[in-house]
């Protein structure tokens, strides 16, 4: 595993319309990943957001500073190659919000 944060994220930007389309939403692809995952989110209020990558047993194994966002839906690019295959918990956290999603690495 690598250190938290390091080499974490790849860009972030602005998603097309028709992306995400739920108040809060959460999407992670190509699943699975190899090197580079994207995720994908909406934010309605102006919010400061990290994410962070848990192994099954809990342990944070991957720490992701996002930055803050305005209303919007955005996708960033996460280098994920250091991680061993397998099935990792991808968690993004904001002021008030607080999602989780499945992600598989190969």
């Amino acid at each position: 595993f690598d250190e938290p944060g390091a080499n974490a994220l790849a860009g972030t930007m602005p998603s097309s319309p028709g992306g995400v389309n739920a108040e809060w939403e959460l999407k992670a692809y190509p699943q699975p990943a190899t090197d580079i995952l994207s995720i994908e989110f909406r934010v309605h209020q102006e919010s400061p957001l990290h994410a962070a990558i848990y192994d099954l047993t809990g342990k944070v194994v991957k720490t992701i500073p996002l930055g803050v966002f305005t209303p919007g839906t955005y996708t960033s690019q996460v280098t994920v190659e250091s991680l061993h295959p397998g099935i990792y918990l991808l968690q993004v956290i904001g002021n008030e919000y607080n999602k989780q999603v499945k992600i598989v690495i190969q």
